[in-house]
């Protein structure tokens, strides 16, 4: 397995993906100043936005910041200050399924609970969850936009598909911790559920409504191909940084495990520093084997502001640097964001 999917991955990583490295650097100083002063907008509003929700883990707020005036430093703080929210709701959901603060069965609950509220806002049978409630506010603010309309059964769809991914993940887990590497999916499988967990996907389509873009209906399949391509990439990036934090609790699978294994499996005598090493080196060239697929995907279209292929790539680019040089969402201070922009 090992030489034969690394050479493949190999061949689709283009110079593209790789030239873009630190994608700050890409930026000119007034660009930088511009994503530094909106970061600092979003760090403000959101710590005073989670007072209210006290599940809302604030070592986060600086990078989710970051994120935001990054991939959309001229978007309106209002609509900026939304995604980041919703960012945050995500990372709460991720916090209840990866760390088991949750039974699986209380999990699965949710699915269709957060679909409804999703698709048709608040209801008799609301709960006083801290995520439904924080998931209707967002769901309220983003009704307020037109194309929220023809793009909510979608949206709602994706955020009951998030945790779903979250479901099977979480009794892939329980499998592996009791029956071993026997329990491990694919690479593929653990791809193409991956994708989902993640996230990018639900907060894409939040994007598509701030953005306000009309003509991006005209696109929607296409839009769909390269959103998928890009969260499957931000997938295997995070696995790259999450490896040791997540694997070590075994009680997570994580690409690099399921690609260790199999190189193991035609290996059994390597070294295993080295198999460890060929498998993360898999992972990455497979991440930039998405991204590649999402940025050519939109050359084959343009919405009329052009803001949407703009947001998702630098949304990628964002998270190839950020995971693999600086760290992860929980150690990025304010300060460390404005050392990332190198003002």
């Amino acid at each position: 397995m090992g030489k034969a999917m690394c050479s493949s991955a190999s061949q689709e990583r283009t110079e593209e993906v790789s030239r873009i490295g630190n994608l700050f650097d890409t930026f000119s100083v007034e660009e930088r100043q511009r994503i530094k002063g909106v970061t600092d907008t979003l760090i403000e509003l959101l710590e005073e936005w989670s007072r209210q929700y006290p599940s809302v883990r604030t070592t986060r707020t600086a990078a989710v910041a970051l994120l935001s005036a990054t991939v959309a430093p001229r978007m309106p703080v209002t609509a900026s200050l939304l995604l980041s929210k919703f960012a945050q709701w995500l990372f709460g959901v991720d916090d209840r399924a990866d760390e088991r603060l949750v039974s699986l069965a209380e999990l699965e609950q949710k699915v269709e609970q957060w679909r409804s509220m999703a698709n048709d806002g608040p209801s008799n049978e609301i709960d006083n969850d801290e995520l439904s409630l924080m998931l209707l506010e967002i769901r309220e603010e983003l009704s307020t936009f037109p194309l929220f309309e023809p793009l909510r059964e979608w949206w709602s769809s994706e955020v009951a598909r998030l945790v779903e991914a979250m479901v099977q993940e979480y009794w892939n887990g329980v499998q592996y911790r009791t029956n071993g590497t026997d329990a491990l999916p694919s690479l593929g499988k653990y791809v193409n559920c991956g994708l989902y967990s993640i996230g990018v996907t639900p907060w894409a389509i939040a994007v598509l409504i701030v953005l306000d873009d009309p003509s991006v209906e005209k696109h929607l399949d296409l839009i769909g191909e390269a959103v998928k391509n890009a969260s499957a990439a931000v997938r295997l990036y995070n696995d790259l940084r999450s490896y040791d934090k997540e694997v070590r609790k075994e009680n997570t699978i994580n690409s690099i495990t399921v690609t260790y294994f199999a190189i193991r499996g035609e290996n059994p005598h390597a070294n295993e520093e080295e198999v460890l090493s060929k498998a993360s080196r898999h992972v990455l060239q497979l991440a930039d084997s998405y991204a590649q697929k999402c940025y050519n995907v939109f050359k084959q279209f343009q919405t009329e502001s052009g803001q949407f292929e703009q947001i998702i790539s630098r949304m990628v680019a964002f998270h190839r640097y950020f995971y693999r040089e600086i760290g992860d969402y929980h150690t990025t201070s304010q300060d460390k964001a404005h050392k990332m922009l190198s003002i």
